[in-house]
């Protein structure tokens, strides 16, 4: 199990030998808190991305707190190019919601793809109105690990994977009300 204390992750990975001993401790990048709300007419939006550098090989640990029922939140990775304010034509999201659901989906040429790369249901993820969860995404070589509360979710292989940039992506059905995916505590680790 991995820690689900920020400043504990990276010996945590490194331990576990899922990122290199050469990998720094310090944060790459740090980000205190963000709000993302959706209006009842969007069904998903995304950040400005967390920097303007892109990565490929990176740990990015953020605690996320979901505000409604009908919402999933987490980050968008590998994002090329935004031809639209806040929608990048090009992206990887992974998304959880307060029913324990989660999902890694691709989208390619502004089209989302026919299904998921990866879902499931897990109870590490907390379902209480406004609780925090702490999200743990590990890009390696190709290899994805998410980690929610410090409980391995999945991991799964993609050689498509290239460089791009990071930030924080919400989701909702259509027609329920505004609700907010709030971000904090969030490290970013490029991985060398």
């Amino acid at each position: 199990m991995l820690s689900d204390n920020p400043n504990d992750v990276i010996g945590s990975l490194k331990a576990a030998g899922i990122v290199p001993k050469t990998t720094k401790t310090k944060p790459t990048l740090q980000d205190d808190s963000h709000d993302i709300t959706l209006k009842s007419a969007n069904l998903f939006d995304v950040s400005e991305p967390l920097d303007t550098s892109t990565f490929t090989d990176f740990v990015l640990s953020t605690d996320v707190t979901i505000d409604g029922t009908n919402i999933s939140c987490g980050i968008y990775y590998d994002a090329s190019e935004f031809s639209s304010p806040q929608r990048p034509d090009d992206l990887y999201a992974f998304v959880f919601n307060p029913t324990q659901t989660y999902g890694l989906y691709a989208r390619k040429a502004a089209k989302w793809g026919s299904g998921s790369v990866q879902n499931g249901t897990s109870d590490a993820i907390k379902t209480g109105s406004s609780d925090t969860n702490r999200l743990t995404y590990v890009s390696n070589g190709g290899k994805v690990t998410v980690y929610i509360n410090g409980v391995e979710l999945f991991n799964t292989e993609d050689s498509t994977l290239s460089q791009g940039l990071l930030g924080y992506y919400i989701e909702k059905y259509k027609g329920t009300t505004s609700e907010t995916c709030s971000f904090a505590n969030t490290n970013l680790w490029e991985i060398s």
